[in-house]
C-alpha cells in the first residue's frame, strides 16, 4: 500500500490492514509513468505472457503469484501458477526488485505451488540489505535455490 494513500502516514511505516501488518511504500510503478514501465531493451520476441499485479487499489501485490490479503482475508490469484502449469513448466527463475520483498514473496509462492525455484541473487537488490543473510537463510530453508547468472551461464 502507499503511503500516500494513508493520510498522515509516511513511507516504510508499518500498519495493520485487513489483520496482516503491511509496509506504507513510497509511490511508485504507479499506471501510467515511466516507473511503470518495462524495460526498453526487453526482447519482445521472446515474452509470451506478462503477469499484471497490483492492479486493486485496495490491495496490494508483493508476488507474481498471488495478491496480498484483501478485506476478504484472501490472497487472490495473479492466474500465473495455471499459465505456468498449462505449459508444463516446472522451473521458475526470480530476480528483480525489490530483493527481500516482491522476489521473495514470488519465489515463495511459486515454491508452494510445486514449483522449483531459482532465486537469481545477483541480478536483485533489497530495500533493507542488512538483513540479506537472514533473507537467504530464509529461502533455503523454504526450498528455493540461491544462484547467480554466472552459474547459470556454467
Amino acid at each position: 500500500s502507499f503511503a500516500s494513500r494513508h493520510a498522515g502516514r509516511k513511507p516504510f511505516e508499518s500498519i495493520e490492514l485487513y489483520g496482516h501488518p503491511q509496509t506504507l511504500w513510497p509511490d511508485h510503478c504507479v499506471q501510467g509513468t515511466i516507473g511503470a514501465q518495462l524495460h526498453p531493451k526487453l526482447l519482445w520476441d521472446r515474452v509470451a505472457a506478462i503477469v499484471r499485479k497490483g492492479m486493486d487499489p485496495e490491495c496490494d501485490s508483493y508476488s507474481g503469484f498471488r495478491n496480498n490479503w484483501n478485506i476478504n482475508g484472501e490472497r487472490p490469484a495473479t492466474g500465473l501458477t495455471g499459465y505456468l502449469r498449462e505449459r508444463g513448466i516446472r522451473e521458475v527463475y526470480v530476480c528483480g526488485l525489490a530483493r527481500d520483498v516482491c522476489v521473495r514473496w514470488t519465489a515463495e509462492d511459486a515454491v508452494d505451488a510445486g514449483f522449483h525455484v531459482y532465486f537469481l541473487w545477483d541480478v536483485t537488490c533489497s530495500v533493507n540489505p542488512a538483513d540479506d543473510q537472514s533473507l537467504q537463510q530464509a529461502l533455503i530453508h523454504r526450498g528455493v535455490i540461491l544462484t547467480t547468472t554466472e552459474e547459470l551461464k556454467g
